[in-house]
């Protein structure tokens, strides 16, 4: 078992699965001459109100009106400290529209995490994509299940293992890590591609809670080589030592961002956050890339990372799809829809509307 450093090199979200409603689950505040969203705590707004004025909170949640101004009414010179469960500062001017939040994953103790099953799942992306590449053939012979869908599968059933008592991820267990951090609100916005070029699209932003980028945890790796070693597996088991899989984690990353570079040269951009801001980011994930040791690498994870990052993007390549395939493909991605041949696939992207990205983080081998 070893413990390796987390470090977000980005903002990243791991959902809870809620959305926080404004007004009934968190208020907006000033704190030092910046915006914060406050996460209301039940047991302090009830005891601001008394209980013989729940009927009067119960209203202000149905009509979806003011509970601060009320909160306000009940007692003078609220603080933030009064209400709160936890607070998180607002990256973002254009925010007080927004009637919701993306909740961020906290354990019982309300520290926020990245749990182990997250980050496993973004290293088995990151493997099945560079094996896919060194087995092509396999790869285009493995593009759809049993029910002839677009899926990867049959791929990983055949490269390790096809249940869980045959799959070779059993032997690599990871932990959680824990971030003892205020969080972050961005707005996160749709970058999509018009005729008349590339733009954010219209009220498409939505708020989500953060662990911000340099924040910093651990959490513990272990390899069950003793355990292979009885097994003696048919399958793919090369890449579980920990040299072996960051060095597959970061060639993963680094072919993922290279492509995207390579994408928007002589693309129609009209937004300073993307020409600045995202491609200067892409260009920073790249170089700490490439100087990583062999004891760091760079994954992504968690909310925002895009189709190509989530399915790791090998099954487009041309020598794995052919183009029958690929038209195929895109139909069945695209829900059916027919776009121009000219229209990239993906045809958007996340991204927080300062222009930061979501989910990179480097993990490094402590000794």
């Amino acid at each position: 078992m070893r413990n390796v450093k987390i470090e977000t090199l980005t903002p990243v979200h791991i959902g809870s699965g809620r959305e926080l409603m404004k007004n009934t689950e968190f208020l907006n505040f000033n704190r030092n001459d910046e915006p914060v969203l406050v996460v209301i705590d039940e047991q302090k707004v009830l005891n601001i109100i008394g209980s013989d004025n729940i009927d009067k909170w119960v209203t202000i949640i149905q009509n979806r009106t003011d509970l601060k101004a009320y909160l306000q009414q009940r007692k003078t010179n609220l603080k933030i400290s009064d209400v709160k469960k936890r607070s998180m500062v607002v990256y973002s001017d254009n925010f007080t529209q927004n009637q919701t939040i993306k909740e961020q994953l906290f354990d019982g103790r309300q520290i926020s995490y990245i749990p182990g099953s997250s980050l496993k799942g973004a290293i088995r992306t990151a493997v099945v994509s560079q094996k896919a590449l060194q087995n092509k053939a396999l790869a285009s012979r493995s593009l759809k299940n049993f029910k002839g869908k677009f899926d990867s599968s049959e791929l990983e059933r055949k490269l390790f293992g096809g249940n869980p008592n045959e799959d070779v991820f059993r032997f690599l267990h990871v932990g959680d890590a824990f971030f003892d951090y205020e969080t972050v609100a961005l707005k996160a916005e749709i970058y999509n591609m018009h005729s008349s070029g590339w733009s954010f699209k219209n009220g498409g932003g939505q708020l989500i809670e953060s662990i911000p980028n340099g924040a910093d945890s651990s959490f513990r790796i272990k390899f069950d080589t003793e355990l292979l070693a009885k097994n003696n597996s048919k399958f793919e088991t090369d890449f579980l030592s920990e040299k072996q899989l960051f060095k597959v984690i970061n060639a993963h990353t680094l072919s993922l961002i290279d492509n995207e570079l390579k994408f928007w040269p002589g693309e129609k951009i009209k937004d300073i956050a993307i020409n600045d801001i995202y491609i200067a980011k892409l260009t920073e994930l790249r170089e700490t890339i490439l100087n990583c040791n062999e004891n760091e690498a760079v994954l992504r994870v968690g909310f925002g990372s895009g189709w190509s990052f989530i399915t790791g993007g090998w099954s487009t390549k041309q020598d794995i799809m052919d183009d029958n395939e690929y038209e195929s493909f895109l139909y069945a991605v695209r829900n059916q829809k027919k776009y121009d041949e000219n229209v990239p696939f993906p045809k958007s992207r996340k991204i927080a509307d300062e222009g930061d990205i979501f989910g990179f983080v480097k993990l490094t081998i402590e000794e």
